[in-house]
């Protein structure tokens, strides 16, 4: 795995981690790689933490890694988030399972050498940020499936677009395809629904609770007319259970 690939793993952290282990990736870890002691994962306050069992069961969910695996490895270093991030993306994309991913970089130390190990190049990465990026684009607030979702991406669409034209293609009963030829480049996303006959706030909700996975350019929702500020999105809520 060469430097730019670990670059395209690091901007996947950036890009998914932040929206995909919430508030959590940025807390202040306890104990285990990421202890008080060498601070290696310390990132600053947030307004909510998840917790190890929480943020396993998110890893399995996103990743496909055995839950119990990432369970098991946070009981032995809690809260080291920014080593389960890049182990989960290296096991999906490798085939490999979390802890034989986990086992050669706890050998290793370096995530560099772990891909190398694995044969993970870039294009591979990149293959699998488009395969989780289309998974949370098509979601049931649009009528598109990951399948179409991904094509879009392919062809170069923004994802904010993609997300927005299946937003609108859902609430207006049209091909999201035929919505982003809506979106040209002296109009916004405010008024291809007009257009359709729908409210914008439709388009607001839609990109409400942290929907996009942060990351520079990436954690807002689609840009208005006029040059106005994307929509604000905030971080990801607390599980529903604690809201």
């Amino acid at each position: 795995m060469n430097r730019k690939c670990i670059a395209a793993l690091m901007a996947g952290g950036l890009l998914l981690g932040a929206g995909f282990f919430g508030a959590a990736a940025q807390a202040a870890p306890a104990g285990g790689h990421g202890g008080p002691q060498s601070g290696h994962h310390r990132m600053g306050q947030a307004p909510w933490r998840m917790n190890d069992e929480e943020a396993a069961a998110r890893a399995a969910e996103m990743f496909g890694v055995d839950e119990a695996e990432v369970a098991a490895y946070l009981a032995e270093n809690p809260r080291a988030f920014r080593e389960v991030f890049p182990c989960s993306m290296l096991a999906r994309t490798s085939g490999h399972t979390f802890a034989e991913v986990m086992a050669i970089y706890e050998e290793k130390g370096d995530w560099r050498a772990v891909g190398d190990s694995l044969g993970v190049t870039r294009e591979m990465i990149h293959e699998t940020m488009g395969e989780l990026m289309a998974a949370r684009i098509a979601d049931e607030k649009t009528n598109l499936t990951p399948e179409e979702a991904r094509t879009l991406l392919r062809e170069g669409y923004n994802p904010r677009d993609v997300r927005a034209a299946g937003v609108l293609g859902k609430a207006s009963g049209k091909n999201a395809r035929d919505i982003l030829a809506m979106k040209r480049i002296n109009n916004g996303w405010d008024d291809v629904a007009k257009e359709l006959g729908l409210d914008a706030s439709v388009l607001r909700e839609a990109f409400r609770h942290g929907w996009m996975m942060g990351g520079p350019g990436m954690g807002h929702g689609p840009r208005m007319r006029g040059g106005e500020e994307p929509i604000p999105v905030p971080p990801p809520m607390p599980p529903k259970e604690t809201e």
